[in-house]
This record gives C-alpha cells, structure tokens and sequence, in this order.
C-alpha cells in the first residue's frame, strides 16, 4: 500500500489501515513519505508497534524509519517532494 496525499489525520482511515496491516499475515507494507522530520502521531505508534512495525516504511524529512532500522540525518533529505519520490519509485536511491 502506498499512501499519498494523506495526513493521517482521520482515526476512522488510520484504524482501517492498522485493521489491515494487522490481518494481513505480513502480506500488506504500507510506505509512507512526509515532511515531517520524524514519524509522530500514528505514524510513531505504528512504528514503535512490534505487530506491525516490519511492515512499515517511513520515509521522513529527517530520516528513514523501518522497525529497528533508523536512518536519521541532519540535513533535510526531502524524499516527500514529486522529484525525489519519482526518483525513489524508479529504484534510484
């Protein structure tokens, strides 16, 4: 599953996609890119949540989160913007 355009501001949506990370038997990834420097919200439970922290991919502003795996940067890495993301989806990075 790749998230676009969303926020994750609408419980209802996020409960609806931990509902399928969760039942998917590992089968469902979920990427997210965002501007923020680091996953909060939801976005941090997911990625503290040992169920299903395997199964999602943070690309931040800041870093990259993947369960234990924590690429964090000074520098603003900017994979939210079209170009970069273009860039990462055609196996670039």
């Amino acid at each position: 599953m790749l998230v676009t355009g969303y926020s994750f501001g609408d419980s209802h949506i996020n409960l609806e996609i931990e509902r399928g990370l969760k039942f998917s038997n590992g089968n469902l990834t979920l990427v997210v890119f965002t501007s923020d420097p680091h996953p909060n919200g939801v976005l941090k439970k997911w990625h503290e949540d040992s169920a299903i922290n395997e199964q999602v991919l943070i690309f931040a502003d800041k870093g990259f989160f993947h369960a234990t795996d924590i690429l964090k940067s000074q520098n603003s890495i900017e994979w939210w913007k079209f170009e970069n993301l273009t860039q990462i989806l055609e196996g670039g990075v």
